[in-house]
């Protein structure tokens, strides 16, 4: 059978192709019918339920003064108390902590500049090789160019002595 040229049909005889047919109609008639029917596919509505925290308010109350329950003389008043080892220990203590405090964050103030030093000095050497990678490829375009532009130069001469 040549292309362009349909089968002659004889009454009583059926095309070649029925199956074809039937296959196509019932398609069709299957899309016609979703199209009316109006079929959407099932969705499932998911619900994100936010967590709950609970929490409880504490408040530390400040400690009460201390109530004086006999009056204070003048003399009681110019009078130091005595000075109590336990207190001399624990002031000690106190400044010792303040003193540890003070150097612990005085060395990670220097680690955080020396820090931020290497990563100044990082990115300086990043932007150098790029600078050089930049250059040397500019180089070799220009050398590239430079080619071509002498064997350009060399064909016109080649074809003028042919000429």
């Amino acid at each position: 059978m040549k292309w362009g040229k349909l089968p002659k049909l004889k009454w009583g005889k059926l095309p070649e192709y029925p199956i074809a047919i039937v296959c196509s109609l019932s398609i069709h008639t299957l899309l016609l019918a979703i199209v009316i029917i109006g079929w959407t596919p099932e969705r499932k509505d998911v619900q994100i339920r936010p967590r709950y925290i609970q929490a409880t308010l504490l408040q530390i109350e400040p400690p009460l003064a201390p109530v004086n329950k006999a009056p204070v003389t003048k003399k009681q008043a110019k009078k130091k108390p005595p000075e109590n080892s336990k207190q001399k220990l624990a002031e000690k203590k106190r400044a010792e902590k303040k003193r540890l405090e003070h150097l612990r964050r005085e060395k990670k103030q220097s680690e955080e500049r020396a820090k931020k030093e290497r990563l100044r000095k990082e990115q300086e050497k990043e932007k150098t090789r790029k600078e050089k990678e930049a250059e040397a490829k500019r180089a070799k375009e220009e050398t590239r160019r430079r080619a071509q532009e002498l064997a350009f130069a060399d064909a016109l001469d080649d074809e003028e002595e042919y000429i």
